[in-house]
């Protein structure tokens, strides 16, 4: 923050603030990412959660889908070579960086939307099986949560049945069961 406040025109009490205010906002993020209850997020950060959750999760779902576009090395490659004057190796390292930012950041995005760990797993069964009818969507991952299961982990062995005993449809459950199959070939 201290090299943007000639930029910003803040003095030191306001970029201090607004360190704290991001480090505040990055933290409920997370939590909200990892399928914190809001009654917890309330006592927590002490503001009302669900007046804030929908839009900021709108918003940063949409930066982080345009951030992860712009993790493309070919969108740098020119600026690395003429004006970093970069050689291929530093390149490759970059583009290296780029690409695990990109995993990072497109991982984060179902578990934001979903406010579950579990949204990786609904995202893994649409892009496994495109032309499906229908997918699981936040009820399934309520069901799953209330049953104890927290990640993808959680759900290694389990069955059709087992997942369905949960209260999980027929047609989710086999997507389930096919899809942690599939991952773990």
């Amino acid at each position: 923050m201290g090299s943007s406040r000639p930029s910003l025109r803040l003095n030191d009490k306001q970029a201090e603030k607004m360190v704290v205010q991001m480090a505040y906002l990055t933290l409920f993020l997370y939590d909200l990412s990892q399928g914190t209850s809001s009654t917890v997020l309330k006592t927590r950060y002490r503001f009302d959660v669900e007046a804030l959750e929908e839009g900021l999760r709108d918003t940063v779902l949409w930066l982080l889908s345009g951030f992860e576009k712009t993790l493309e090395i070919r969108n740098f490659y020119f600026h690395l070579k003429s004006n970093c004057e970069a050689d291929s190796t530093q390149v490759h390292t970059v583009d290296l960086a780029f690409k695990r930012l990109s995993r990072l950041t497109f991982g984060l995005m179902p578990n934001l939307k979903y406010r579950s760990t579990l949204g990786e797993l609904i995202r893994g069964i649409k892009r496994t099986y495109p032309n499906a009818k229908s997918y699981p969507g936040e009820r399934t991952i309520q069901r799953l949560e209330e049953a104890g299961i927290r990640n993808m982990h959680d759900l290694v062995g389990k069955t059709q049945k087992d997942i369905m005993t949960i209260g999980v449809e027929r047609r989710y459950a086999d997507l389930i069961v096919g899809y942690l199959a599939r991952r773990s070939m």
